[in-house]
């Protein structure tokens, strides 16, 4: 006969009863211990994307600040042909080098920079048929700075560009 304590032993081993709750417990913590792992991993995709969209609208910011000189030939006619290269005209307003332009369109794009007088010669106009007259080519030097002020970002793009005058 045996005695009774081993008995009670016995069948408490080989019983299953609790077996499942142990198993969905498991389970239950390795699917929260995945969820949080796609959460934290969606979370830094997220800020990689913003971080990423707010440098490339402070790049396009700047390099709108290309067309804008282009279209603003008060900043590279005879008026900013200096004997001294270096000083140049900022814009949006000479007068003010921290101002800026806001983009039409946009909210939180703006733009401004400095067109720099370099150089004047005829040096830079061979091949281009005037090499005989009193042609220059006035090279100027655009520093074009963009920023988002969303998302506190700046890019700058630098050009360098001649025109052709007397």
């Amino acid at each position: 006969m045996t005695p009774l304590h081993q008995t009670e032993n016995r069948n408490i081993c080989n019983s299953e009863e609790g077996y499942a709750l142990i198993v969905s417990l498991m389970f239950m913590v390795l699917l929260t211990i995945l969820g949080l792992g796609a959460t934290t991993t969606t979370i830094h995709e997220l800020q990689i994307s913003a971080n990423d969209r707010a440098r490339k609208s402070a790049f396009y910011a700047a390099e709108a600040g290309r067309s804008y000189v282009e279209a603003s030939s008060e900043l590279y006619d005879s008026t900013n042909i200096i004997s001294e290269p270096g000083n140049g005209i900022t814009f949006p307003d000479p007068a003010d080098a921290t101002a800026w332009l806001f983009i039409p369109g946009s909210q939180s794009e703006q733009l401004q920079g400095e067109v720099v007088y370099v150089d004047s010669s005829a040096r830079y106009l061979r091949g281009s048929g005037n090499e005989a007259g009193e042609l220059k080519a006035h090279v100027y030097k655009m520093t074009c700075n963009g920023r988002d002020i969303n998302a506190d970002s700046k890019k700058s793009v630098e050009a360098g560009f001649y025109r052709v005058g007397l």
